[in-house]
């Protein structure tokens, strides 16, 4: 975060210096420290979040990206507008980075039992309810296990379908809209934020939903897992097949609204569920499901630019819709039937070994006593 402020910061100063290069190297840079954040959060959740608050946590979490690009676009636009100018806009979401970092050093800590301030009440809780009363903090990552277990695939391959269905969305959508339909997005509010809005309120509410079902035993944790994912996955695929043959303005509005909001519910689905399968790598489960979804999702605009030759022909973005519903579907169902809710062998708190050597010297004091 510390280079990503810094980095926000000094746009607008190698933008005079040394130009579109200089704002490049900066952007570049930012992405590469953006990185290390993305398995970190999860990482953290896998520490912080008991498992009966852990779906509207997880949703609170990332539901900061919408809100943050919701609230960070009209002030940016504010500030550009005003006897400031644009270069204001980097120096204030820089400055307020590197505030941000100072909390961090002061407020944050890696788990509960590091923590200089927590209750001791909140710290056996939050222990408790992940089994971190006696975790050993020394323990190698489990690679071959990690990567042989069907759960964790069923993760890789959700995250593909979300990331390829929002990658499409949000980058070709805009796209289509002017060239098929003649609807400028970026001058019509109800196309280019609505929906935004909508999801990212629509995200807060997914969480404590989840977790309220689980809680009061309406669904097994799984089961809620399967339902937001799918309705993440299904509904959206569905709202982007029957966008292909809507013609109304409202009616594309409605429908783009449906796709970009209820995608968010996945949030429940595969994206909290690699805290479920292992609290203990869920940092290292996310950054390889999240490279290899994003690394993927980058073939849908290669891909549009293939098919659709034409920009302006409808029936050749059809096809690249169907696609693209097929792919959300596809996923989602492969992950349904293959994911677990529950915690694997290979992040257990206590090895086999040491489970073996506790129970022999049960049985030893048993016989002594």
């Amino acid at each position: 975060m510390v280079v990503n402020a810094a980095s926000c910061l000094l746009i607008p100063v190698t933008s005079v210096y040394f130009g579109s290069g200089g704002v490049m190297t900066c952007r570049i840079v930012q992405g590469i420290a953006q990185g290390f954040i993305i398995p970190l959060v999860p990482n953290m959740l896998g520490k912080w979040a008991p498992t009966e608050e852990r779906s509207w946590i997880n949703t609170t979490v990332y539901s900061g990206c919408s809100f943050g690009t919701i609230i960070s676009m009209p002030i940016t636009g504010y500030l550009s507008s005003s006897w400031l100018g644009w270069p204001a806009s980097f120096y204030v979401f820089g400055g307020l980075g590197l505030i941000w970092c100072i909390f961090w050093v002061f407020l944050s800590a890696d788990s509960p039992a590091t923590h200089k301030r927590i209750s001791m009440e909140e710290r056996k809780f939050i222990e408790s309810s992940l089994g971190q009363e006696i975790e050993q903090l020394d323990m190698k990552v489990p690679w071959r296990a990690i990567f042989t277990s069907r759960p964790y695939w069923a993760i890789i391959m959700g995250a593909i379908g979300e990331a390829w269905g929002s990658t499409f969305l949000i980058s070709e959508i805009p796209t289509y809209l002017s060239k098929v339909t003649d609807i400028d997005i970026e001058k019509n509010s109800l196309y280019s934020s609505a929906p935004y809005v909508v999801a990212a309120v629509m995200t807060v509410i997914y969480g404590p939903l989840a977790d309220y079902l689980i809680l009061k035993r309406v669904t097994t944790r799984k089961i809620s897992r399967q339902i937001f994912h799918g309705a993440g996955a299904f509904f959206p695929a569905a709202a982007l097949i029957w966008l292909a043959y809507e013609e109304s303005r409202l009616g594309i509005a409605i429908l783009l609204i449906m796709a970009i909001s209820l995608n968010g519910a996945m949030f429940c689905g595969y994206n909290v569920n690699h805290i479920d399968i292992s609290p203990r790598y869920s940092g290292v489960l996310f950054g390889i499901s999240n490279g290899i979804g994003q690394t993927l999702a980058i073939l849908a605009p290669m891909l549009v630019e293939f098919i659709v030759y034409g920009e302006d022909d409808k029936s050749l973005w059809r096809t690249m819709f169907i696609i693209a519903a097929v792919i959300y579907a596809a996923t989602a169902v492969f992950f349904i039937i293959n994911l677990s809710a529950e915690r694997q062998w290979w992040d257990a708190s206590v090895l086999k070994s040491d489970i073996e050597i506790q129970s022999k010297s049960l049985e030893e004091a048993e016989k002594l006593s």
